[in-house]
């Protein structure tokens, strides 16, 4: 699996290499995906993703909001498939 905190280090670092730290202009801009839960490429279209609200707190979630609390990322891509909490 992945580790949320490494992740989410990682795409803090990224995010700022691209996006520069000028208070007015992106050097680039930066996006992240597949939000959320999103590491299917077979059947990526329709398959139904089951995860706990647990799950998606402790491994999903976290490099997301550093991304987008943190990192302040300028884009963020949606996943193609279904989500299914509690189950």
């Amino acid at each position: 699996g992945e580790d949320p905190t490494l992740t989410s280090a990682y795409a803090e670092g990224f995010i700022a290499g691209m996006q520069g730290n000028h208070s007015r202009f992106l050097k680039t801009s930066a996006g992240v995906k597949h939000y959320l839960a999103y590491s299917q490429e077979t059947d990526r279209l329709s398959f139904p993703v089951k995860v706990t609200p647990q799950d998606m707190m402790d491994t999903y979630l976290p490099a997301f909001e550093a991304a987008v609390v943190r990192a302040r990322v300028s884009g963020l891509m949606c996943s193609y498939n279904a989500e299914t909490f509690g189950h």
